[in-house]
């Protein structure tokens, strides 16, 4: 898989190969969480348009206006519009509760269906409307049977509305500074490839340019997770109380799947039951075992961490960040979310552990990349995860990049991204400097 991108946030430009284990290093705000907010969004776009997602939330559109239609149209049109709602209602569950996906043949077939079913009632409901002169609620009817035509006649499939998911998730996870400050036309470039498959989003004045975008996706591609954020799980009850009183079923749907990375990642763990065969593999067990010998419970009112062969829990939110870490990644290869996933993006892990941790984690990831067979994408600056992960990748046999993002000489308000893959004593070096300056500190005071 490669990830190319021009003039997106600090990064001036970037080509990056997404193998098995790919590590993005650098200083300070250089610029290495934009890789993992890019990949982040154009993975979740693309499960969720392989997901029919369009098509959910097409539909859950339009069966909101049947059932306003309902409570204005008279007793003998009511029982029709009430049954197609009812059958939109239970189209639109059948492909959000599909477990492997719904066919694009097959929801073409239910799109041209229900198309059919809701123009000729509509039709229907006009002709007879037309045969009156006086027809109680004629405004408002014919006001909602317009608003369902509109709906109706969008392509949930067209390359406009595909591109505005992508924008929108891209914006979700920028907080809408996408374009680089030194962009003078305020333009940028994203392609992401995988063989035959390409998804090429150009923006313009600041803006999606619609009529230039490209997508090619033949291949299946599984869900990401990011996990950038030890206390995920700490105030469970206040994260899963979705303010969603007096929304509409369709802001609701849009809310729930196009929301940030963390709120995504809460529902993918409380959708997912924990399974002790998902953890079948030795190694991984042993490292658990190693560093905490427990694991998570769910309760009623958040996650308790029970150590091994004791009946009183720990809260999540009273565990140190390190475990914290260590326990979130374990709840996610019990429950089966690293299996079904595709990627797995970790962002900057050494902040809460002990080098000794950090070669456990190193080696937990690696081994991670070769039982399930999902990429791993990390970004680091620490120099003991480095060079664990160089090691234990190596062991493994496992494909793998490094790169180092740092200011751009020419526009040091700028960064690139460097393949340095076979130039690791570059990124030490770099890492090197502040003992250096300390030693030269130790020099003159003694």
């Amino acid at each position: 898989m490669l990830l190319e991108f021009e003039n997106i946030a600090k990064i001036k430009q970037a080509t990056i190969e997404l193998t098995d284990l790919t590590v993005i290093t650098g200083v300070n705000n250089s610029g290495k969480g934009t890789v993992s907010k890019i990949l982040y969004a154009l993975l979740t776009g693309i499960n969720l348009y392989q997901g029919n997602y369009l098509f959910a939330l097409k539909y859950t559109g339009i069966m909101e206006e049947l059932e306003n239609l309902e409570r204005w149209v008279d007793k003998d049109t009511f029982p029709s519009v009430n049954a197609l709602r009812r059958e939109v209602q239970t189209v639109v569950y059948q492909v959000e509760h599909k477990q492997h996906g719904v066919d694009h043949k097959e929801i073409f077939a239910e799109d041209t269906k229900l198309t059919e079913q809701i123009t000729d009632l509509l039709s229907n409901i006009q002709r007879k409307m037309s045969t009156k002169v006086r027809w109680p609620n004629r405004q408002q009817i014919a006001a909602i049977i317009k608003t369902i035509f509109q709906q109706q006649n969008r392509d949930y499939l067209d390359e406009k509305t595909v591109a505005a998911l992508f924008d929108r998730l891209l914006r979700q996870e920028f907080s809408n500074y996408i374009i680089s400050d030194s962009s003078l036309n305020k333009s940028a470039l994203l392609s992401l490839q995988e063989e035959d498959d390409h998804l090429i989003l150009p923006y313009k004045n600041n803006r999606l340019d619609n009529f230039q975008c490209q997508f090619q996706l033949t291949h299946t591609y599984k869900e990401a997770i990011c996990l950038d954020d030890p206390d995920l799980l700490d105030n469970l009850a206040l994260a899963t109380d979705e303010q969603f009183f007096g929304k509409a079923p369709s802001e609701k749907l849009q809310q729930a799947n196009e929301a940030s990375h963390r709120k995504r990642l809460i529902k993918q763990i409380m959708q997912h039951q924990p399974k002790e065969n998902y953890l079948r593999d030795k190694k991984i067990a042993a490292i658990f075992s190693e560093v905490l010998n427990g694991q998570l419970v769910r309760k009623r009112d958040g996650y308790y961490f029970f150590p091994k062969n004791s009946l009183k829990g720990v809260p999540f939110n009273s565990l140190s960040s390190g475990t914290k870490i260590f326990a979130l990644l374990q709840l996610i290869v019990l429950n089966g979310l690293v299996a079904d996933s595709g990627c797995l993006i970790f962002f900057e892990p050494e902040t809460h552990l002990h080098p000794q941790w950090q070669v456990k984690l190193a080696e937990l990831l690696v081994r991670i990349t070769t039982v399930y067979s999902v990429k791993v994408l990390i970004t680091s600056r620490s120099p003991y995860i480095i060079e664990a992960l160089d090691i234990f990748s190596t062991q493994e046999s496992i494909r793998t990049k490094f790169y180092n993002t740092s200011p751009d000489k020419r526009d040091p308000k700028t960064s690139l991204i460097v393949d340095t893959t076979d130039n690791l004593e570059a990124i030490y070096a770099e890492m090197y400097q502040p003992l250096i300056y300390l030693e030269q500190l130790r020099a003159k005071l003694n």
